[in-house]
């Protein structure tokens, strides 16, 4: 996982932060990664640390971005973020480990789509 467009279907990694729903900077020794961006340097707060152990429903995701979203978390092995893309869709993040070969980190990824109203 570097940078990621999660409304893309299938998802698609990117080679920049321009279009991505959420992002990993890998250039400290503390991991981050961050939502979407917000202008010049900034990132809006659209991801959420997901701390219960069985996985959220989507309004779950949703509802925890709304009351506790930020714009960055650290990130380690095990971890898992509800994250809101630019098109509003929700999705959750399960970080799986780093994988050294490619210095990145591998994530199982659900993107569910927006409600209709």
């Amino acid at each position: 996982m570097t940078y990621v467009n999660l409304d893309s279907v299938p998802v698609e990694v990117l080679s920049s932060n321009n279009e991505a729903s959420a992002w990993v900077n890998y250039g400290t020794s503390r991991k981050v990664l961050y939502g979407l961006s917000g202008g010049f340097f900034t990132t809006k707060p659209s991801i959420a640390a997901w701390k219960d152990a069985p996985p959220p429903t989507r309004q779950q995701c949703a509802d925890l971005i709304s009351t506790q979203g930020t714009e960055t978390i650290p990130v380690a092995d095990d971890s898992r973020f509800c994250v809101k893309t630019a098109a509003d869709r929700v999705a959750y993040l399960v970080i799986k480990r780093f994988d050294r070969a490619s210095g990145t980190y591998l994530a199982d990824v659900t993107v569910w789509e927006t409600p209709e109203e």
